[in-house]
């Protein structure tokens, strides 16, 4: 029987992004819905849990989307949870992201702080998280931004493992703790190593029986 396996996107990775991960199961993408005004965060986390199906999901997570999933982890405990190019308590964070917790943007000023981020990243991402920022809501940035300020005590999950680049800038490797697969790239591994990527995934999910 073919395995779901549940993607949670980072603001940078677009479905050209995804479609390069060949998995040994059924790819399915968690969406994020607008975060409305008032809105409880837990409640929120609760909607996205809506979308997990089975009792022993696999969870993939990059980024932003990997913080997002340990959240949604503690509604939904995953059998294996892939955590790739993010951070799983606070002290991860780069000085970016810690200068966004510091300065806790809201409204308006989140889309300036927004376009700071992408002045960091590569020419072809940068295009696609600045069309995911245009198309958002302020609510729902607000509310990806307000994850950077608390993490969970633990991680929900039988299985944790962690794909971490040698040179991500966001979440600096010399903070990660005990990496599982460490490649030579930055933050954003699945523009520079999909195959790699899907190789190691499919290789962990041979070693567990669901």
């Amino acid at each position: 029987m073919e395995k779901n396996i549940y993607i949670f996107p980072g603001l940078a990775n677009g479905p050209e992004h995804l479609d390069t991960l060949k998995l040994d199961g059924k790819k399915i993408i968690i969406t994020y819905p607008n975060f409305e005004l008032n809105e409880d965060k837990e409640l929120y986390l609760q909607k996205i849990a809506e979308q997990i199906t089975d009792e022993n999901p696999i969870f993939v997570g990059f980024s932003l989307g990997g913080i997002l999933a340990l959240h949604v982890a503690k509604y939904k405990k995953p059998e294996i949870f892939f955590l790739i190019s993010s951070g799983k308590e606070r002290k991860e964070l780069g000085w970016l992201f810690k200068f966004l917790v510091l300065v806790k943007p809201k409204g308006k000023t989140v889309l300036f702080f927004s376009k700071i981020v992408l002045m960091f990243m590569s020419p072809k991402t940068r295009e696609i998280s600045q069309n995911r920022i245009n198309k958002a809501s302020q609510n729902f940035l607000n509310l990806l931004f307000g994850f950077f300020s608390y993490f969970p005590e633990d991680v929900n999950s039988k299985r944790l493992i962690r794909i971490h680049g040698k040179k991500d800038k966001y979440f600096p490797f010399n903070k990660i703790k005990n990496p599982d697969y460490v490649l030579d790239g930055g933050h954003y591994l699945l523009d520079s190593f999909p195959d790699k990527l899907s190789e190691i995934i499919n290789k962990e999910l041979s070693r567990t029986v669901l």
